[in-house]
């Protein structure tokens, strides 16, 4: 049986293994993700969670089975760009959802997303957003549960990465 509770200091090394899973399909899909090497990612990443999970707004759930986390869940509030102008000035973000790949399309990454959505709503969050790459399978997934694209986030090489040389230009101030 799959519990879902509060992640905690003893379930952050399988956080990690559940990050990098994520974090390798994630590079699969796009060429211009690289990553630095695991131990390397390591060291940054449970050093974030740990900050993260000092913060009110933070929320770290873990999927558990037989005493094994096999799925987590990151989730925070925050305010909404120009909280001045919308009146729902919080929003609740899906940082990251992860199940181990032997317990997928069991229901767990619906009852993480659905635990974590709660509880983003009880810190007062009204709405609640995400961000996803483009060829991620997730993206079904996310739909399913009434999420839509309501924005798109786009990247370009910047300078001579794209192929291009710089335009030279003269800059002077008048």
């Amino acid at each position: 049986m799959v519990q879902i509770r509060k992640g905690d200091k003893k379930d952050l090394n399988e956080f990690f293994e559940l990050y990098w899973i994520s974090a390798k399909e994630h590079e699969s899909y796009n060429a211009l993700d690289k990553l630095r090497k695991k131990e390397d990612c390591r060291r940054v990443i449970l050093k974030r969670q740990k900050e993260s999970m000092k913060k009110h707004r933070s929320i770290f759930i873990v999927a558990v089975n037989d005493g094994r986390v096999i799925g987590m869940a990151t989730g925070c509030i925050g305010q909404r760009d120009e909280p001045d102008i919308f009146e729902n000035d919080l929003q609740g973000y899906v940082d990251e959802i992860c199940v181990e790949p032997a317990f997928r399309d069991k229901g767990i990454g619906t009852m993480l997303l659905i635990e974590l959505e709660r509880r983003l709503a009880r810190k007062g969050a009204e709405l609640i957003g995400l961000a996803v790459a483009d060829k991620n399978k997730s993206i079904d997934f996310y739909t399913k549960h009434g999420y839509s694209v309501k924005s798109h986030w786009m990247v370009k090489m910047s300078g001579e990465k794209n192929g291009r040389k710089p335009v030279q230009t003269k800059i002077t101030d008048v």
